[in-house]
């Protein structure tokens, strides 16, 4: 089932500045499983001692990745080749930072943006051949240092399923409402949440923003909070 704009657009808010830190794959389920750090918050408003989940897409028919010896930008870096069940072991020693921008399922000309690393993939498998496809996530990493690391990440799903990382089922709302209770929590200058993600918020007459205490060498990181912020 196609994932409603309202339900995409929150699912996509919750999932801002997560941390992808495990990957697996289950080629007969037509299944794949990942690890994220998110930003949370209680129903209680207290902060998580644990705010990884663990998101199941199911239904998947292609799962595609890029794993670039450089930054961002560069266009000339080379590409790790390897099989999609050696991802988690590539996490383990990549130590990538937060993706961001608010859009990672069903984004507007996506396609566009995959079809240009498409041909240069470290990894892009089909499970079911036929299949129409139905959702989609972008999920990505960068890894600063001297030695630069990119990772892009794209699934094709029909469903997604989540639940916490000691193993709690949670209803999509009940992830929609932490992390929306996270976010209102940084614009509101808790420090705490400022504390556990190295996240401020700013704001002006004009616009509100989010700023990372964390360096981003070239590319920044400056995300406008969605209109039900305002």
């Amino acid at each position: 089932m196609k994932i409603p704009t309202e339900i995409r657009d929150s699912l996509n808010l919750a999932l801002n500045e997560s941390r992808l830190t495990e990957f697996s794959i289950d080629r007969k389920l037509n299944q794949v499983s990942v690890i994220l750090e998110t930003v949370a918050m209680n129903k209680d408003l207290t902060i998580p001692e644990d705010s990884r989940v663990v998101i199941t897409f199911n239904g998947v028919s292609r799962v595609a990745g890029k794993l670039k010896l450089g930054e961002w930008n560069d266009e000339s870096a080379k590409t790790e080749k390897f099989e999609p069940e050696e991802l988690s072991e590539k996490l383990m020693n990549y130590n990538g930072h937060s993706m961001y921008g608010w859009e990672f399922i069903n984004v507007e000309n996506s396609e566009k943006e995959f079809q240009k690393w498409q041909n240069n993939s470290s990894f892009d498998i089909s499970l079911v051949e036929g299949q129409n496809d139905i959702n989609t996530i972008d999920i990505f990493s960068e890894h600063f240092s001297e030695k630069c690391k990119t990772l892009d990440l794209r699934i094709w799903f029909e469903e997604l399923e989540i639940e916490s990382f000691s193993g709690i089922s949670m209803t999509t709302q009940e992830f929609i409402d932490r992390g929306e209770r996270g976010w209102n929590a940084i614009y509101n200058g808790n420090e705490g949440m400022t504390k556990a993600h190295g996240i401020v918020a700013a704001s002006n007459e004009k616009e509100k923003t989010l700023h990372t205490t964390r360096a981003i060498p070239n590319k920044g990181f400056i995300a406008k909070l969605k209109d039900w912020f305002s």
